[in-house]
């Protein structure tokens, strides 16, 4: 009966920790710049334009620090109204806790480019290893690499916000609508013990333990 006890405790920690282990979303809240606009609502609807005078941003803010490296999916659903991907816009700007940034861009690798108009994904930009995804000129680094050198740079960096800029770099009036924002930490961030998961196991040792000594007073 002990070893039944201690083995349903310990089951008990692992499925809670195999839990914790997934893929888990990023908290983020919004805040736009430019001439951003959001729609009014509990699902994200922004329209970001640009012209010659105008730019839009829409910052992904992190309820907390995350290290680069435990940022394992980051993906945006989109509709090009005008103007298509390219010239470097739009792109993604991490910020970090020191206020430094780097970019990261969308499109097809090589060119960076899709003139195509209409909805799309972007799918996991972070599992994008293409050369020239990345420029890390804000933080020390190359204006034209890949993931493996941000990772190499920039892993242990602290990031507080992920923005989406859209300009009008190139000379193309743009307009683009965001109805997904999407964020997921990797296993390793999310496996580490939760306080939930430590009350858990608590109470079941302190039960066992309880156990045993009834068993010694019987």
């Amino acid at each position: 009966m002990k070893r039944l006890a201690l083995a349903t405790v310990l089951l008990t920690f692992v499925a809670v920790a195999a839990r914790n282990a997934q893929a888990a979303g990023i908290p983020l809240t919004y805040t736009t710049g430019g001439a951003t606009t959001c729609a009014a609502g509990p699902a994200l609807a922004c329209t970001l334009t640009s012209t010659d005078g105008t730019y839009s941003i829409l910052r992904g803010v992190f309820a907390s620090p995350v290290q680069f490296s435990d940022i394992a999916s980051l993906d945006f659903s989109y509709n090009v109204v005008q103007g298509g991907i390219g010239a470097g816009s739009p792109r993604v700007t991490f910020v970090t806790s020191t206020n430094e940034s780097f970019v990261l861009h969308l499109g097809p690798a090589g060119s960076f480019a899709n003139p195509t108009l209409g909805a799309a994904n972007t799918g996991n930009l972070l599992a994008l290893f293409d050369l020239g995804r990345y420029d890390l000129t804000g933080i020390g680094g190359s204006h034209y690499t890949d993931r493996a050198a941000a990772l190499e740079l920039a892993g242990n960096m602290s990031i507080v916000r992920a923005s989406l800029v859209v300009d009008s770099f190139g000379g193309n009036d743009r307009n683009i609508e965001i109805t997904g924002f999407d964020l997921e930490g990797n296993s390793t961030a999310a496996a580490v013990p939760e306080p939930a998961t430590l009350s858990l196991l608590g109470l079941g040792l302190f039960g066992l333990a309880a156990r045993l000594r009834s068993k010694r007073r019987a």
